[in-house]
């Protein structure tokens, strides 16, 4: 065991800085090396001090004796370990194996049907985890966007686990999207209450009705009212387009650059910062484009995975 090794060299052997640093860049390289090499040493230390309590032997014998009971303690802690491992490998496993995987390419889009009743539909570029248990109704939400259109069942709370928050549906409609750097949930119908898994920190946690829109990042958290036809139109995915209303140039490239290969490039932030408006197929990227010249008359360059927009 080569945790076994580095103590003995350690307790046994000349140790300068150089064995150290050698020591930090093995334990580093796999959190697996650094609990075997703690908890050996834990155990090791453990021994020594009780074999101070006994007579003392001559040094030569005693080294060796120590050396032997390393030996012993480094096996002993070996299985603890591996028993570890697998214990949690097999929890890991067993996890796996009760959820079902979801997911959507970029541009495409899916409608989840449970068995229960409940639908979820997928947007574009999203992945999702369904729990197989029984009557446990829960999903692990990754990353993407997702309308859920809930069944309500107080007996049985439906559950979305995302990151490190938790939405718990009362009776609903309602989306969530999630970003990089933020989670989004809109409520359209019904209520939610969301929380923290952290349950000794509920800083962020609220109950959202209709309408409301909660925004969370790691260090900030809001909760703003919209219009039940704001939200419709932030929707309207669903139905193929996307409704854009006096929304910045750059905010309308991010959001069709979701659901496209061929991206939409602005020039510059004063470029980014021009209004636009109408209604656009979610997969031509193109449209915009041409909205963006023939009435803002500004320059589109077409490179290839590129359409880039200027002065």
């Amino acid at each position: 065991m080569q945790a076994a090794a580095w103590i003995e060299r350690r307790d046994f052997e000349q140790w300068n800085e150089t064995e150290d640093a050698a020591l930090k860049v093995w334990l580093d390289e796999s959190p697996a090396h650094r609990v075997a090499f703690f908890r050996l040493d834990f155990s090791w230390q453990r021994t020594t001090r009780l074999a101070a309590l006994r007579p003392p032997n001559p040094e030569q014998a005693q080294t060796l004796k120590n050396r032997q009971v390393l030996s012993a303690v480094a096996r002993g802690t070996a299985i603890f370990v591996g028993a570890m491992v697998l214990a949690t490998g097999g929890m890991f496993l067993f996890l796996q194996m009760n959820k079902t995987s979801y997911s959507t390419t970029v541009g495409a889009r899916e409608v989840l049907t449970l068995k229960d009743g409940s639908q979820i539909e997928l947007n574009t570029d999203t992945v999702l985890q369904i729990s197989k248990s029984g009557n446990q109704r829960e999903v692990w939400f990754e990353k993407g966007e997702a309308y859920f259109q809930v069944v309500h069942d107080p007996a049985h709370p439906f559950v979305v686990r995302v990151g490190d928050r938790r939405v718990t549906d009362i009776g609903t409609k309602f989306v969530i999207r999630r970003d990089d750097q933020r989670t989004r949930v809109a409520v359209l119908e019904g209520g939610v209450q969301l929380n923290q898994n952290d349950v000794s920190d509920q800083s962020q946690s609220a109950v959202l009705i209709a309408g409301d829109v909660a925004v969370a990042t790691a260090s900030s958290f809001s909760v703003v009212k919209k219009s039940a036809l704001a939200l419709t139109e932030e929707l309207s995915w669903r139905s193929g387009i996307l409704v854009f209303n006096h929304t910045t140039l750059a905010e309308a490239a991010s959001e069709i650059n979701r659901y496209s290969g061929k991206k939409l490039i602005i020039a510059d932030s004063a470029v980014g910062r021009v209004m636009i408006g109408g209604t656009f197929p979610i997969n031509n990227v193109m449209a915009i484009a041409e909205a963006a010249q023939d009435s803002l008359g500004l320059r589109v360059e077409n490179r290839g995975d590129e359409i880039v927009i200027s002065r």
